[in-house]
Formats: structure tokens, sequence, C-alpha cells
């Protein structure tokens, strides 16, 4: 249960500030210990893998689609700069604000509105599967990219496993989660991006319920 790579925030303090918009998960206070261990255990291993990276330049991140905004403490204190883009940041703004992050730019923008170069890492974690379209959004990500960016991300499996849990606990498959962990993994390495590590939680195939992923382009 350790989780040592990350900064995490107290449960009752997300609670309290949540926005009660669709797109702010409700997983990081949820009443079950394990949910809330599984969601955070997704940036525990994205931020192992940042720190292991020894390639990484630590300048500047780009947190898309973070609008929940519970990673911000953990990458302020990793990178120079850390922003954040998404279509409803209002929760990152309060953590902003109640950690001092200052450090942190908050967003409210379209990704593909947004143009930046020299982004040193681009954390999109459980995003890209939002997009009925995976080619399209891959194509903005790497235009952000230079070659020596790293992508990290974090995909759901959508497997069996994950359906089965859904239905012990209760929750819906949110209606635009249009493309597992696999099949957007396979249109990245099909479409100029490269694999450079991976892991999966909360254990190996088939019980897998997150891919976490290190990316350059090829």
């Amino acid at each position: 249960m350790i989780q040592k790579y990350i900064i995490k925030i107290d449960k009752d303090f997300l609670q309290s500030i949540h926005t009660g918009h669709y797109h702010t998960p409700t997983v990081y206070f949820h009443a079950n210990i394990g949910v809330r261990w599984l969601f955070w255990e997704r940036f525990n291993q994205i931020s192992k893998l940042i720190i292991k990276n020894n390639r990484a330049k630590r300048k500047i991140c780009l947190d898309f689609g973070g609008g929940a905004g519970v990673f911000l403490p953990t990458l302020s204190k990793m990178f120079d700069k850390v922003i954040l883009v998404d279509l409803e940041p209002s929760q990152a703004l309060i953590i902003k604000e109640k950690f001092k992050l200052d450090n942190c730019e908050i967003l409210k923008e379209n990704i593909f509105d947004f143009d930046m170069k020299d982004i040193d890492v681009i954390i999109a974690a459980d995003v890209i599967e939002r997009f009925d379209n995976t080619l399209t959004i891959l194509k903005k990500l790497q235009i952000l990219m230079s070659k020596d960016s790293f992508l990290y991300t974090s995909l759901p499996a959508e497997n069996g496993f994950y359906a089965f849990l859904r239905k012990v606990f209760k929750e819906e498959k949110p209606i635009d989660h249009y493309y597992g962990a696999y099949e957007i993994e396979d249109t990245f390495l099909k479409n100029g991006m490269l694999k450079q590590k991976e892991s999966t939680i909360p254990l190996p195939k088939p019980f897998d319920l997150f891919k976490i992923s290190e990316w350059k382009l090829a």
C-alpha cells in the first residue's frame, strides 16, 4: 500500500471542494480504500517512471486533462513549471491556491487551441480514452513534443475484470470512454510512437485495470 512517489491530498478536503462536475472525479475520496489506492497508484507509477528517467528534463511539464488538480502538488516538486490544461479546471484552481503552487499555471482551454514548444514531459492520465478519434489527439500531442520530450499515459484496460469490478462497486462506465488501453496503445505504436517502459496495476494481465506507459516520438 506504500505510495512513496506522490504527495496525496486528504480525502475529506477533496470531498469538500468537489465541484460536482461530471469530469471531476470522486474516486480520490471514495468510501472504499482500495478504490482510492488504485487511482492514486496511477500517479504513483507515473511519478516513479519520471523520477527514474535520467533523460527527462525537468523544466516544463504539461498536465493535459488534469482538471481535478490532484497531481499538481507532486508535479510542482518535480518540475520548474507545470501547466495544466483542461476544459473544467475549477478544482485545480482551488488546489493551486490551497497548496500555494506558484509554479503551476491553470488554463481553461481546449487542448487543440493550446500551442507551446519546449515541453519536457506531457502527462495524459485517463484522458485519451475520452476522444472518439485517438489518432487526432495523438497527432496534437506529437506536435507539442520534441525529440527530447516524454509522454506518460494512464489508460483504463476496459477488460472483463474492469467490467466485473464496476458491477461490484456499482459504478457506471462513462459514456465517453470510447476505447481501452490496448486499442489506444496499438494506435500509438502504429503512428509514430515508441514505448519506453510500461506497468500494469494492480496486477498483470488479465487482472490489469490500468496501463501506465512512457513514450517518445519514433
